[in-house]
């Protein structure tokens, strides 16, 4: 068996059914090899949506996406893709291939340090210098992708490796499931807990994406745990959510740039699980937070325990097994729930959401972000639903009264531009279910040109450009920090995003109207054609609009 072969076998054999790609040099030989095992490739136009694809794919389903890319600028193009996996945790294979003889320092073709310069955004960065490397380092790249918080990780296989005979062809399943190998939490943990939610009458749970890639049975417990004790739970924006349905302890998303309801600096009890610690919780520091508090961090991953802070009481263990032992002992132990702050958080989640409310849905007779969301909020359910751009997600955001599974957003990055393409992940995720995609028109612009690619490839969704002619989100904060004259190189020009769709071969909409985008939108889902539906909006985020701030 040759080396373009095993990589093929081993892709296959575990559970990989499609890779995003852009061909070139050092593919040549594994491109057949994919083909004959039946993985399906998503050829783009662009290496950094082979990149989005995946990483939408895999922040969807919690399985290892694969994107395979040639050498040289073609690598460099798809990592710019890739750190979105980093941020945002997502377990992407970047392949990347070279020229025989790569790594000789001879110059041969392309020849740069690859390996190098994605070490810095991969959990783990290689290059197979020879044949009898190859079952090793795939293998370690497949498990660092998916074991602990999940990531991107980096191989290099120059061609010539490619080519050559193997002599060990043994296949081992990589790929994990949930968190079955994480250990017990110990009794004297939980009893330190139980101790800490007993004394505490403002407890917080702030709950992160990486919660989210460890199945839906933690997310229960969770909720459940967060329900028997009345503790308010917010997420931090752009996060994986593991809220599917409205409750009365979710108040809203944590460090939006439109802010959010007054909690984090007055609990003292804040309970993490699976969240970074970064600027959109405060970073976890005086004045953002009380003096006093007490931190309790639950995660799967030990290396994430002591980052950014250190908690009073660090648990490594599975939060499925966390979360019902906890709350199982302070039952027993006569916990109260903590009903009073419950109410006063929840009081000032719904004044907050008021002055959202009263912000208005039309200025001079155009939508605004916040008539837009409203307008498409039934298309919403059922549906994967991407978010994609500045306002038009901070929009999204302050309205939103749960924050589901289905949502995708950027991630933690704060990127934009990675929508249309993580469209096409989204559908190749899941090809039954309808996918409608937010978008700014700066966003849309990034990559309009894999509006092909959804075509060749049968991957259709409807994508809502919401056009203000602007970088929304960037003049709102110029004309905040320095005035109407600060208002520089954000302007966009007047375009009809609907006619390049059409061009393209897709279907285009222009709509005005609110009341004819309901059943636009529901027609194009119908019609199984990508389809770019183009709304003129005012320009104007939260802040903006709803003078809050």
């Amino acid at each position: 068996m040759k080396g373009a072969e095993f990589v093929a076998n081993m892709l296959k054999y575990n559970g990989i059914e499609f890779v995003s790609t852009l061909c070139g040099n050092g593919l040549h030989l594994l491109y057949p090899e994919l083909v004959k095992e039946g993985i399906r490739l998503i050829d783009v136009r662009h290496e950094q949506a082979a990149a989005y694809i995946v990483d939408s794919y895999a922040r969807l389903t919690g399985k290892l996406g694969v994107c395979i890319v040639s050498s040289g600028v073609a690598h460099a193009m798809a990592l710019s893709g890739l750190v979105n996996s980093h941020f945002d945790c997502a377990p992407v294979l970047l392949i990347t291939g070279a020229s025989s003889g790569y790594g000789s320092g001879k110059g041969v073709f392309q020849e740069m340090d690859q390996e190098g310069l994605a070490s810095k955004i991969c959990k783990y960065s290689n290059v197979v210098n020879s044949i009898d490397e190859l079952a090793y380092k795939l293998g370690r790249a497949i498990s660092f992708a998916v074991s602990g918080t999940p990531g991107p990780v980096h191989l290099t296989i120059p061609e010539n490796v490619l080519r050559e005979e193997m002599t060990n062809t043994y296949f081992k399943k990589i790929v994990l499931d949930g968190c079955p190998h994480l250990g017990q939490i110990r009794d004297r943990t939980v009893s330190e807990i139980v101790g800490l939610l007993d004394k505490a009458t403002k407890p917080l749970l702030i709950v992160g994406g990486s919660l989210f890639y460890c199945g839906i049975d933690p997310a229960k417990e969770v909720i459940e745990f967060s329900k028997t004790f009345s503790i308010p739970m917010v997420v931090p924006i752009w996060d994986r959510g593991i809220v599917d349905e409205p409750f009365d302890g979710f108040i809203g998303v944590i460090g939006a740039a439109s802010g959010g309801p007054k909690v984090l600096d007055e609990a003292d009890l804040i309970i993490l699980v699976g969240t970074r610690v970064d600027y959109r919780i405060g970073f976890l520091t005086p004045p953002n937070i009380k003096e006093d508090v007490k931190i309790i961090r639950i995660d799967v991953d030990p290396e994430q325990m002591f980052k950014g802070i250190r908690p009073d009481i660090p648990v490594v263990a599975d939060p499925t097994l966390v979360f019902r032992r906890v709350r199982e002992e302070a039952l027993r132990h006569g916990v109260h729930a903590k009903n009073e702050w419950l109410i006063e958080a929840r009081k000032r989640f719904i004044s907050f959401r008021e002055k959202i409310e009263k912000a208005p849905d039309k200025v001079d007779g155009k939508l605004t972000g916040k008539g837009l969301v409203k307008a498409i909020k039934s298309a919403i359910e059922d549906s994967i639903f991407l978010i994609d751009g500045g306002n038009i997600g901070q929009w999204v955001h302050m309205l939103a009264d749960k924050y589901p599974r289905s949502w995708l957003t950027c991630g933690a990055s704060g990127v934009v531009g990675w929508g249309l393409s993580g469209a096409i992940g989204a559908k190749l995720a899941f090809p039954k279910k309808r996918v409608l995609l937010l978008s700014g028109d700066g966003a849309f612009g990034f990559n309009i040109g894999e509006l092909d690619t959804a075509i060749k490839h049968y991957t259709p969704f409807v994508a809502i450009v919401a056009v203000d002619e602007a970088w929304g989100i960037v003049v709102s904060s110029q004309k905040r920090l320095v005035g109407e004259d600060g208002i520089i190189a954000s302007k966009l020009p007047h375009l009809r995003y609907d006619k390049i769709a059409e061009a393209f071969g897709a279907k285009g909409f222009l709509v005005e109207d609110e009341k004819d985008l309901k059943n636009i939108i529901f027609e194009s889902f119908d019609s199984n054609m990508p389809t770019v539906i183009q709304v003129p909006i005012s320009w104007g985020g939260p802040r903006d609009l709803a003078k809050i701030g």
